[in-house]
């Protein structure tokens, strides 16, 4: 069995410095006296050394594979490299004499200042939240400031005191909720401050209690609010001797703060957010080969090796889940339509922890089936890796490799227009345009176009509308596109330069997917399920 793994969930190199980088294969470095820098370097298979932003077939045992030099890491496609030569060995080959010598002013130089470039080898998490040090938050109940979550947390921080109010909005997403509002941090002369919350865009409760969702005195003084305790509790009666806990679920909800005598008082509150939908729930099962564990998002089954844990499990499934919600565009009955295909094709996604090598998937003896069985065969594509690392290079393989499923296995058996062997298909004909106008690079796949070119455009076609959908969803940010591979720059340069597959996009693909807001599959990653 062959394996097709895209190599493009790592960053990308811009191509800001184009007109100054060598041909890609032409940037090795063997026996030279030319000094690269160690750190963005990557090491061939078969030993040899090439720089930042080179590209090309590997070396070694692995030489069926293309690669790219990415900040260190070298990313490549997963194939097995089957050496039809028996006497032939793949030892390392000194290749210089045929390679231009590279010069330090045609290394592609970095331009973070104006393409955001993610660095999943320095960072394990996405970015914390810092706690403002002083913010001047709204007076006007009317017109409160707006605060939006980061990572899974909001951060409300503020000096008030005397007859300064703060008003603060924030909107809890749907599927999600709000379970604890935390004190972090309180002083003043006064002891005691108060608080309120409404379920609006707005404060109009003023001080009447059943208009609010939860309120009462916070700080040191106060008798149950105080520093580390979560605040979310409501009682009907003033005196609050008959509290209950509570939660916020979808909607605005607006906070009001106040101390009345203290001039020089502060105050600091941590707002959390979890998932609330409780169907999402890991099922064990191990009737299926190898796979022991699953979760079904409307009619996807989504299946887990043993050493996969719960909660990477849910955060896959809550990004599929946020794929398929009905947004505003959704025509329903397409949608249901590519639901149905998904139930009756037996259309699965496998999620496998840290890369094929944990399982030898590329050797001649896996340690795991390819498949599940029971019906769950052949309609399947690309693992999700599990890398262990809540970072861009993670959310990246989520989304991409869902994609992969959704388009190359889901949408190919739904319709014909989505069939990349024939060159009739709406997909062939976006993707011949985009390579005519050289805004898809196909050259890093021409080894595999020269063995066979069915799995050519199965893999070039897959990864080609896979960057289509990421740029009309403004999530290039994550590979940095434009790159050398995909060179549009967002949605509507691709409007502009590729209508064919915009229109595929708007008349097929926004039907039936909902952009993820970015703000939650972040969070998702962050979240303690």
């Amino acid at each position: 069995m062959i394996m097709f793994l895209s190599c493009s969930v790592t960053d990308q190199i811009s191509n800001t410095d184009s007109q100054n980088i060598s041909e890609p294969d032409s940037i090795i470095v063997e026996n030279s006296d030319y000094k690269i820098n160690e750190e963005t370097s990557c090491t061939l298979d078969g030993g040899e050394k090439v720089i930042e932003g080179w590209a090309g077939n590997d070396t070694g045992n692995n030489f069926c594979n293309n690669c790219r030099c990415i900040n260190g890491n070298l990313a490549c496609t997963k194939m097995a490299c089957i050496n039809s030569d028996p006497d032939k060995t793949f030892a390392k080959q000194t290749i210089a004499t045929k390679i231009p010598k590279p010069t330090p002013t045609k290394i592609p130089k970095p331009t973070p200042t104006k393409i955001p470039k993610p660095t999943p080898t320095k960072t394990s998490k996405l970015p914390e939240v810092k706690i403002p040090s002083s913010l001047d938050y709204s007076n006007n109940p009317l017109e409160p400031t707006i605060l939006k979550f980061k990572s899974n947390k909001i951060i409300i921080s503020n000096e008030f005191g005397g007859s300064d109010r703060d008003y603060m909005n924030f909107n809890v997403p749907e599927n999600f909720m709000v379970d604890s509002i935390i004190l972090k941090s309180f002083t003043g002369e006064d002891q005691i401050a108060f608080f309120a919350i409404q379920k609006n865009n707005q404060y109009t409760a003023q001080d009447d209690i059943s208009n609010m969702v939860a309120y009462g005195h916070f700080g040191s003084g106060s008798e149950h609010n105080k520093i580390q305790n979560n605040i979310l509790y409501y009682d009907k009666n003033i005196d609050q001797k008959s509290r209950v806990k509570v939660n916020l679920g979808y909607g605005d909800y607006t906070f009001r703060i106040q101390q009345g005598t203290s001039s020089n008082a502060s105050y600091s509150f941590e707002v959390l957010l979890k998932i609330s939908d409780e169907s999402l729930s890991v099922i064990e099962d191990t009737s299926y080969q190898d796979f022991t564990q699953y979760i079904d998002i409307e009619t996807l089954r989504i299946f887990g090796l043993p050493d996969i844990d719960d909660q990477f499990l849910l955060k896959v499934a809550s990004i599929y889940k946020l794929i398929f919600s009905k947004g505003d565009l959704i025509d329903e009955e397409l949608q249901n339509e590519f639901f149905k295909t998904l139930k009756n094709e037996h259309v699965y996604q496998r999620v496998g922890y840290m890369g094929p090598e944990t399982y030898n998937l590329d050797s001649s003896n896996p340690k795991i089936d390819c498949c599940p069985g029971k019906n769950y065969e052949d309609n399947h594509t690309d693992y999700i890796w599990d890398y262990g690392k809540l970072n861009n290079l993670q959310l990246g393989e989520i989304i991409e490799h869902a994609l992969h499923t959704i388009t190359n296995v889901g949408f190919r058996l739904m319709s014909e227009e989505w069939d990349y062997e024939s060159p009739n298909s709406a997909l062939r004909k976006a993707y011949q345009e985009a390579v005519d106008k050289k805004l898809f690079n196909e050259e890093s796949y021409s080894d595999l176009k020269n063995r066979n070119l069915e799995d050519f455009y199965k893999v070039t076609t897959q990864e080609f509308f896979f960057w289509v959908i990421i740029t009309e969803w403004d999530f290039g940010y994550i590979w940095n596109i434009p790159h050398d591979e995909f060179r549009v720059t967002n949605k509507q340069d691709l409007k502009d330069k590729l209508p064919l597959s915009h229109d595929l996009y708007v008349e097929f693909v926004e039907k039936i997917l909902t952009p993820p807001d970015r703000l939650l599959v972040e969070v998702i990653l962050e979240l303690i399920f």
